[in-house]
């Protein structure tokens, strides 16, 4: 990064044969802030885009319906004398209107509340839009990213329900974006690799005495999923030591008895202490659930 503020080099080249508008947004995908790829040529890899997806390590929503731009515009001061000069480059900002559906926005909502994240922009032409930092990586745009509703949609404009708003961070990482012109379509293909969504929520209260907390599964579409065992709940929090889900009963349609235990020679939770969990099915992921909270 050049930290010289009065920087006076002229701009490098141009090519004639080339005048064209950057394609517009597709879609997002969302990393955490850590997550980078070595270098361009890395990042053109297809496999590594899906390889991080089935590991949960990004997330793509299924599009948008449409998006806006809110940033700010420049800040300029002007002298006594009447000259003009820049005091702040303007911060950019977004505002993506998501092509979802209910259920897959109420996981968004509970999960996407302000943080810290990168984001990459999926263009309408199959390509990948970050920057390059210093070290080469290519990575993509910081940005508090954060989920809202209205709660009641507009009659005339349902396509406008489900807004995110992307604040970024730092305008350098603007200055040296970079589009990665890839042979494959990026829209569509991590979306296509993206694991299927369901919804758990409990059905009662937790069994003390017995461990066993009744929870109800269903597709995001609302369809009951049957099918999983122990292993597919995985423990993603807890306060107890050696949190573990002994056993897991199907009981049909949707209903599942989980045997939520604790400690190495395991007992039941007791009052005050809480294992949060959700499905993870399969290696590479092919579903994958809310999170949800057992308390005891």
């Amino acid at each position: 990064m050049n930290t010289n503020i009065c920087i006076t080099n002229l701009p490098a080249g141009i090519d004639t044969s080339c005048f064209a508008f950057e394609s517009p947004v597709k879609n997002i995908l969302i990393v955490g802030t850590s997550h980078s790829y070595a270098s361009v040529a890395a990042a053109m890899s297809k496999a590594a885009w899906t390889a991080d997806i089935a590991s949960l390590a990004a997330y793509v929503p299924n599009g948008l319906a449409s998006y806006e731009p809110k940033s700010e515009e420049p800040k300029y001061n002007t002298t006594a004398y009447g000259k003009k000069f820049l005091v702040r480059d303007a911060m950019p900002a977004a505002q993506m209107l998501l092509e979802t559906g209910s259920g897959d926005f109420a996981e968004l909502l509970k999960t996407l509340r302000g943080g810290l994240y990168r984001v990459f922009f999926l263009l309408e032409n199959g390509s990948i839009k970050g920057f390059v930092d210093d070290d080469g990586t290519f990575k993509g745009f910081s940005a508090r990213v954060h989920a809202h509703t209205d709660g009641v949609q507009k009659l005339d404009a349902p396509e406008g329900f489900y807004p995110v708003e992307l604040m970024f961070e730092e305008y350098e990482e603007f200055v040296n974006g970079y589009v990665l012109n890839i042979t494959w379509n990026a829209p569509r293909e991590l979306v296509a690799a993206m694991p299927f969504g369901l919804s758990m929520v409990t059905a009662g209260a937790y069994n003390e005495t017995t461990g066993v907390q009744s929870v109800y599964i269903t597709s995001r579409g609302g369809s009951p999923y049957s099918g999983l065992t122990a292993s597919d709940f995985i423990v993603k929090s807890a306060n107890v030591d050696t949190p573990v889900i002994t056993t897991a009963t199907d009981k049909g349609s949707g209903l599942y008895d989980l045997t939520v235990n604790k400690e190495s020679t395991p007992v039941a939770l007791a009052a005050g202490d809480f294992v949060e969990l959700r499905v993870e099915k399969g290696s590479p992921i092919t579903a994958v659930s809310s999170r949800l909270t057992i308390n005891g």
